[in-house]
């Protein structure tokens, strides 16, 4: 299954667009400022935080996005 990893409110929009329901996604750099729920997806919690984001929906810290990657095969970066 995949996992996918979004950098950008652009990427999330492709992303989304050629994604299953199923696979994980996790929102990191600016994409954390998408603040919708979406299903199976994540915000990487350091992110939020060095934007002074609010806290809101699921959130992941380094250790849970290395389990992640670990468990997935392949890995897609959407940065555009």
């Amino acid at each position: 299954m995949t996992l996918h990893l979004v950098f950008s409110q652009q990427g999330l929009t492709a992303c989304l667009q050629r994604r299953m329901p199923d696979e994980p996604l996790v929102l990191m750099g600016d994409a954390v400022y998408e603040n919708s729920k979406i299903e199976n997806g994540y915000r990487l919690f350091t992110d939020i935080e060095q934007r002074g984001l609010p806290l809101s929906g699921d959130t992941l810290d380094y250790t849970d996005l290395v389990q992640l990657t670990v468990m997935h095969s392949p890995i897609v970066s959407w940065h555009r």
